[in-house]
Formats: C-alpha cells, structure tokens, sequence
C-alpha cells in the first residue's frame, strides 16, 4: 500500500485505519469517498473527514450535496445556482416542494411567486392574500391546484373552493364570457343577452346570460354597447323597444302617438 504522510495539490489523503488527524498518513485520493469531504487539518494538509448530518455526500462538515434515506436538502443561504447544497431534513418546509436538480439530488425549491403552499412548480395547493389558484390542466376534482394569479382571466372569477375555502379561478356559467361571480355575467356569447341582477343597473350591466327576454322586458345595450334586458314601460305587458308596446297590461290599451316618430305607450281606459 502506499502510505503517505503529505498529500499533493489537489488530493486529499484517504485516512488509514490507524491514522489520527495530529497524525495523518494514508493513500492521496482525487476525490474522497461517500460520506467524507476534503478537509484541511490547519497544516495545510488535506484529508478525507466524515460528512455529519444525514449527508451521503457533503462540502463540509454539515454541508450537504447529497441525502441518506430518502432525505431531501433545505438549500444554504448562501445558495445562488447550480448543483444544490445545504442541510438534509425528512420533508420539505411549507412555502417549497421536493424537486430534483440535473445531477439527480433532491432538494427543497421555492414556490412560485404568490403561493405560499405547493407540491411543484406549477402546482400551488394555497396561495398568499389577494392571489387564487389558476387551476391546472390536469385537475379534475378535490382541493384545487395549479399557479397562484393575482388576477383571473376572462372567462372565470375568483371565488373559495367548497372542499377547502382555498380562492380559485371558477369557470363562468354556460354562454358567460365574463364574470364576476356564479350570477354576474357582463359579457354573453353571441346570441346571448344580460337578464340583469337585482342589484345592477343598466350602465354596470350584470347578471345571468340568457337567449330571450322575459316577458315585460325587451333586449337593448347600454353606453358600452352590452346587451341587457331592461324592463318594458309602465302597462306595458310587451315591448321591442322604450316606446314600442306590443301588448298592454290588462285594463290598458295601446295609444299610438305620432308626431317626429310613431311612440305605442298603453293608456287607461275604462
């Protein structure tokens, strides 16, 4: 065997069984095995020490670069990029998720920005205040996940999930191309009209999207040319338009009026 009492640059001596750190001598290695590390003894000579921590491989006593046992490493702060390196816990911490670096170390990885709880990258299960979950592709049902938005895209409202209270981006009703909740629609597909919410008018038009008009309402656009149904004038049973009745309440009568155009309103008559 060859047993040397100094190593060279760039080696570090694999301790012999017998060797003590006051006392070092052993066989020059480029790298040091698992569970070891190069570490200097104060003279100026490098030498293979055990790893400490749950480290299968390591930088330094307690700094890890690979796990035992299924262990994952919660990154240094001193961690910018590259290869991971840190200490190696059981699970990973709220607000990270297990990943996997290109040289097949796992390790703890931030959230996405606005999630404050994920499984991956892509797949936040909660998010901070005034985010909701944009919901993933390939979610079906259960507790919502996917990326954490600040703001819903049109076509669906943010409103909490009935499994967790956790916000997500819903999907508008059927032929509701915006909204702002379950009966909110401010914008309907072709064909489509705004049958009002009790609690709107007709320049913040909003409520439920519907093919025709009830009865005593008639289809028209507001000053942002979206169509709602606003009721007919007072009598009117009917209409196609303000001053357009087509049939009267009972014990009113269609009146037409013709000065600069025709107007049909219902009048009392006994």
């Amino acid at each position: 065997m060859n047993i040397l009492r100094l190593s060279n640059e760039g080696y570090s001596i694999k301790m012999d069984s017998a060797s003590t750190v006051s006392n070092l001598f052993g066989v020059c290695v480029s790298d040091c095995e698992d569970g070891k590390y190069s570490k200097d003894n104060g003279n100026g000579i490098k030498y293979c020490a055990d790893c400490e921590g749950n480290c299968q491989n390591c930088m330094s006593a307690s700094i890890c670069t690979k796990c035992i046992n299924n262990m994952v490493i919660s990154l240094d702060e001193s961690y910018k990029e590259g290869n991971p390196f840190g200490t190696c816990i059981s699970s990973c911490s709220t607000g990270t998720y297990k990943a996997t670096s290109s040289n097949a170390v796992d390790y703890c990885a931030k959230c996405p920005e606005g999630c404050s709880a994920c499984s991956a990258s892509d797949k936040c299960t909660s998010c901070d205040d005034t985010y909701s979950i944009a919901l993933h592709q390939e979610y079906e049902s259960g507790n919502p996940f996917g990326l954490c938005v600040e703001e819903c895209e049109t076509g669906t409202y943010s409103t909490p999930h009935s499994s967790n209270n956790e916000n997500y981006c819903k999907k508008c009703p059927d032929h509701c191309t915006s909204c702002s909740a379950e009966d909110k629609c401010n914008g309907c597909e072709s064909g489509y009209t705004i049958k009002l919410h009790s609690s709107t008018s007709r320049e913040n038009a909003f409520g439920t999207c519907v093919q025709n008009c009830d009865t005593g309402y008639y289809n028209t656009t507001n000053s942002a040319d979206i169509a709602y149904c606003q009721i007919c004038p007072s009598n009117c049973l009917n209409c196609t338009e303000a001053d357009e009745c087509s049939q009267c309440n009972s014990g009113f009568s269609i009146f037409i009026k013709e000065e600069y155009c025709i107007i049909k309103s219902c009048f009392y008559y006994s």
